[in-house]
């Protein structure tokens, strides 16, 4: 990245710092006596381009000036030009970073913080400070739409956290005396340990007066979930469905509530309850909610049509957030849609004990374009790790009107080439808020069919043609990567499902993308149909929803205790594999899990009947465990004769969740990474020692590389997800060093950094580990031979490991 050009007098750049410095303070204090807040407490700046800056710097400036960068955003138009946004915890901290700036300068002399390096990196390339300012605090969907036309209307409403419980209350005081000056109210709020989100009722005035309230981080109009299309079929005559078992994990669903009576529902609802969607009533009166429980309980309805007979597998729980508005499914204007999603997973994970929560839902105006994370997904990491359960999200749809249609001489391949670079090209189709949540599992879609069965008569092949292959992402999924701390994106979507596909119609200048029943999903509804068809990553994600409640269920009965939801996703992870479409579709045609591919497809597709039963020649190993800061633990992982001996190809897959603490009130968000490798024939010694002195040095072992068995994506790629999953396949038989038993020896290693300090730190880092051996000759008798000589352990606690 070029940097920006160095300042030829330093003692006129200084000037210009601190000129800027004291006028953007100035205007702070000036805006804060106006409304009473006093002036010393939350001083937030912008700061231009720090792009020379790496990790180390950061963290020393933070230390030194007692400040967090809470954002960074590129500048936009300007590729090599970052903002961020600097919140400084005292006055004195900022009149000391003014003091280093003097010094820089030759202005006067102040007292030793920063060596001259240290200074001259940090003032060089600071372009421009000032505070922020009204356009800054706009929202995504307020700066689409700006002011409704109505009186009165919702707005969401962040504010920057003062740090304290009692500067809370101090800074909600204010808000509320603000509002009530312009004749507005704070109808709802949320306050956690470094979020406070509100929903006001008010004006455009209030409107106005919010975006230039300095305690104000960003004003936004409440999310709006695009209309659903739905396409009915002739009625069905369903037969009557067995009861759940009554050891089944259920999956809550959060959304406009379902209709429990429905025939292909009925007995499989076992709670339902509205948290003030204003209808006075849980049942569904729209139909979103009950198409996604459709999706819970039986994931494919297509197979089910062509056996005759029905499975359903998973229980629900219904939590009603949404009423019906028309032909669309919003919140109430008076509620906070981030509080409602909170007290209905706090309630339905207290009062019954639900472990998995689905949401398909998200703002189709908070496109995430790599600032800090957002409100409503902290929240949801919050309550993830808060409550260890696991939240599934969907990545969000992009309009169809949004997608460019490609040169329609071109062929099918390259049509649905050019749609998949268009995914990866455009900005705007980067998932949304929720789905950038760290420790929930986002789900994007792909198509089921990649064709029709023939093109509408009187018309050309090329203008019915679908967007995307089968088993390929749909054209209007939303692709990744995810939040990206310090410039660092984490992957996602963490899986694919399938979610539909779309066409184009029409000749000349009237080509445009369309819905088509046969391409959608089948799932329940309501109304005068049992069935309807659907498209979306709403309707991908409860299939994975319902993949973790069987995986939850199945950890619980063969450990005889319950799993952590780490392990879950661990478990969902080490039985991934990529999508049907291949992976030279997904631009990987080396199948190094490269960055594209993992944009569009995450971990690929979870093979759930693989979480139903074990099979001999395809194992998975489990590991629930905990492990200090800074510190690591290796796994022994001996590799039976038989899967070296095994005909056909072989793999193995090692995943890795964890849930560290967060802080959306830091622009590194994660206050903790965690590393993953497959290590090959190397003694314990060697290994504790290398990464002993690499921990001493802050830095890998030089020996890594050539001790890594070669698994993708590497290391750096996933280092900022929570989920990180390692794939190594070979064709043949691997060549590997055995023993004087025919038995290879590997070890895993996972290794925990401090990346900030939080108030957790006395607490070693929760984790789930999952190791698949697989092989593809059924005569290959894993399961046998490592009941008997595998034994996985971290080697250096001898703590036994669970098997399945």
């Amino acid at each position: 990245m070029p940097q920006p050009p160095l300042p030829e007098d330093r003692g006129e750049q200084a000037t210009r710092v601190v000129g800027e410095l004291d006028t953007a303070t100035g205007e702070v204090i000036e805006k804060r006596k106006a409304i009473g807040i006093q002036s010393d407490r939350l001083l937030v700046l912008e700061f231009g381009s720090l792009a020379a800056w790496g990790e180390p710097d950061v963290k020393r400036f933070e230390a030194k000036f007692a400040a967090h960068i809470v954002d960074e955003r590129r500048v936009a138009g300007e590729s090599d030009k970052f903002k961020l946004v600097v919140q400084f915890e005292s006055a004195e901290g900022l009149a000391l970073f003014r003091a280093q700036a003097e010094r820089y300068g030759g202005i006067e002399e102040s007292s030793e913080v920063l060596t001259e390096t240290q200074r001259n990196t940090l003032f060089d390339r600071l372009l421009h400070t000032r505070a922020l300012g009204p356009n800054d605090r706009v929202g995504p969907r307020l700066a689409l739409e700006w002011w409704p036309v109505t009186a009165t209307f919702g707005m969401d409403i962040e504010l920057w956290h003062p740090g304290t419980s009692e500067l809370v209350r101090e800074v909600m005081r204010t808000l509320r005396e603000l509002c009530a000056l312009h004749d507005g109210r704070v109808a709802d709020d949320l306050r956690t340990s470094s979020i406070i989100v509100c929903r006001v009722i008010g004006t455009r005035a209030l409107g106005e007066a919010l975006l230039n309230a300095d305690l104000v981080a960003r004003v936004d109009l409440p999310p709006r979930l695009p209309e659903e299309h739905a396409h009915f079929f002739e009625p069905l005559d369903a037969p009557p469905l067995p009861g759940p078992p009554t050891d089944a994990v259920g999956v809550c669903v959060v959304d406009s509530g379902v209709l429990s009576s429905h025939p292909m529902l009925a007995g499989w609802v076992l709670a339902s309850e509205d948290f003030g969607s204003g209808e006075d009533t849980p049942a569904d009166l729209h139909g979103h909610g009950t198409q996604v429980a459709g999706l819970v309980v039986h994931a494919d309805f297509a197979s089910g049509l062509t056996a005759g007979a029905w499975r359903p597998l998973v229980p629900i729980y219904s939590a009603k957030v949404l009423r019906k508005n028309g032909d669309r499914a919003e919140f109430p204007d008076d509620k906070s849609h981030i509080a409602m999603v909170e007290r209905a997973i706090k309630h339905f994970a207290g009062v019954h004990g639900c472990r998995v929560f689905n949401l398909s839902l998200g703002n189709q105006y908070g496109v995430y374009a790599g600032e800090r994370q957002f409100a409503w997904a902290a929240v949801i990491d919050q309550l993830v790790r808060d409550l260890d359960i696991v939240v599934v999200v969907s990545a969000g749809n992009v309009s169809l009107d949004s997608i460019p249609i490609p040169d329609r001489g071109a062929t099918r391949e390259s049509f649905q080439g050019a749609v998949r670079d268009g995914m990866l090209d455009r900005d705007e189709q980067r998932i949304c808020d929720p789905a950038t949540a760290a420790l929930a599992i986002t789900v994007g879609a792909i198509a089921r069919m990649g064709e029709l069965p023939l093109p509408p008569a009187g018309r050309d092949p090329l203008a019915s043609l679908v967007g995307s292959p089968a088993g390929a992402p749909a054209a209007f999924s939303r692709v990744g990567p995810g939040y990206q701390g310090a410039r660092k994106p984490s992957i996602k979507p963490d899986f694919v499902a399938c979610g539909g596909n779309v066409r184009v119609e029409g000749r000349d200048n009237n080509v445009r993308w369309r819905h088509d029943p046969v391409l959608s999903e089948l799932t329940t509804t309501v109304g005068d149909r049992l069935l309807t068809r659907q498209w979306g990553t709403s309707f991908a994600a409860p299939q994975v929803a319902q993949a973790a409640a069987l995986a939850l269920g199945n950890l619980r009965g063969v450990l005889g205790e319950e799993p952590s939801a780490n392990l879950v996703r661990a478990l969902l992870g080490a039985t991934s594999i990529e999508p049907p479409c291949g992976s030279a579709w997904l631009r990987d045609p080396d199948a190094h899990e490269e960055a594209d591919k993992l944009r569009l497809a995450g971990h690929g597709i979870i093979q759930s009947d693989r979480l139903l039963r074990s099979r001999e020649h395809d194992l998975v190993m489990v590991a629930d465990d905990e492990v200090g800061l800074d510190d690591w633990h290796v796994y022994r992982l001996p590799i039976p004769g038989a899967f070296l001996r095994a005909a056909g190809r072989r793999g193995i897959t090692v995943a890795l969740a964890f849930d560290p603490p967060t802080r959306v009130s830091r622009r590194a968000y994660l206050a903790r990474t965690m590393d993953l490798e497959i290590l090959k024939q190397r003694s314990l010694g060697d290994i504790e020692k290398a990464w002993s002195d690499g921990m001493k040095e802050g830095q890998p072992p030089l020996e890594k590389n050539k001790w890594c068995i070669g698994a993708r994506p590497t290391s750096t790629v996933g280092e900022r997800s929570t989920l990180q999953v390692r794939r190594v396949t070979w064709k043949g038989a691997p060549k590997l060093k055995v023993d004087a038993n025919g038995v290879a020896l590997l070890h895993v290693l996972v290794q925990c950094h401090k990346r900030f300090a939080t108030d957790a730190d006395d607490q070693p880092q929760s984790y789930g580990l999952a190791v698949r051996l697989w092989t593809e000759d059924p005569n290959a008798r894993l399961r046998e031979l490592v009941k008997a000589n595998l034994n996985l352990r971290v080697t250096a606690r001898q703590r036994v490991v669970r098997r399945r």
